[in-house]
């Protein structure tokens, strides 16, 4: 409790940090999801386990079966 008698709240870190830290977190975020890094960003260790990296592939697969083909203009023309 501070002076006033209130109950501060706590604010995560994330929160009080820069514009650029949060945009570097969000940075190692979307790196960490697209492979290019083997840790995953501080606070977000739930990334890690293998049913958060099932899913997430998961998802990615099919969204990639849902759209196979869809833009593909091939036209067969037999000679």
């Amino acid at each position: 409790m501070n002076e006033l008698g209130n109950i501060e709240q706590r604010t995560p870190d994330i929160e009080r940090r820069s514009p650029v830290a949060k945009l570097a977190w969000v940075k190692h975020f979307f790196d960490y999801l697209g492979g290019s890094r083997e840790e995953p960003p501080a606070r977000a260790a739930f990334l890690a386990s293998p049913m958060w990296l099932g899913i997430w592939w998961g998802v990615l697969i099919g969204l990639i079966l849902l759209f196979c083909g869809q833009t593909s203009k091939f036209i067969y023309i037999d000679f």
